[in-house]
């Protein structure tokens, strides 16, 4: 079930969890979270970023050959592998090597030190993924995110709780800061 309200887009998950989205795909304000429904009312409760577990799996493997191959995806098992973007990441060089991206897999020559880097999960969620490619070097990584999230190039966090009242299965009212504090006791 989604919803569109101005420039944002809501859509919430079987797991009671949703994704919320507000403004453009370069510069947008995301969140992350989960939800309660009582009657006509979702109340939205953004997870805190810096506690949020962003790897939900990751199968790693060793397969012959002295690269590294990536495939991700997203919470509902959908490969978003092209869509995602990944690197090797070589700390005593400090340099970022990218894989090149293929809607099958990405992959990139192995270097000594080498660790898997998640742009998308490191860069906007401050999460280090630490995935040494020292034993393995074939990674199935499983994100605790929507395919969605990736449309949005710029995201900062928002971390604002909110309600949205439906009635007719349409979007009547929301609430946000304050008038949520207060709906919330109702």
């Amino acid at each position: 079930m989604g919803t569109h309200h101005g420039r944002s887009k809501i859509i919430f998950y079987k797991d009671s969890t949703y994704f919320y989205a507000y403004g453009t795909k370069k510069s947008s304000l995301v969140a992350l979270g989960t939800t309660v429904i009582n009657r006509d009312t979702i109340r939205c409760t953004p997870f805190g970023y810096k506690k949020f577990e962003a790897v939900m799996s990751v199968a790693a493997s060793k397969v012959p050959g002295d690269s590294v191959y990536i495939k991700i995806f997203d919470k509902n098992g959908i490969d978003i592998t092209g869509i995602a973007e990944a690197g090797l990441w070589v700390g005593q060089e400090n340099t970022l090597y990218d894989c090149r991206i293929s809607p099958a897999r990405q992959s990139v020559h192995n270097r000594p030190g080498g660790r898997v880097y998640l742009k998308c999960v490191e860069d906007f969620l401050k999460v280090d993924t630490n995935l040494s490619t020292a034993v393995n070097n074939n990674f199935a990584i499983t994100l605790n995110v929507c395919a969605e999230f990736f449309y949005y190039t710029q995201p900062a966090w928002n971390g604002v709780p909110a309600a949205f009242v439906f009635k007719n299965n349409r979007l009547k009212d929301y609430y946000t800061g304050e008038r949520f504090k207060k709906a919330r006791h109702k």
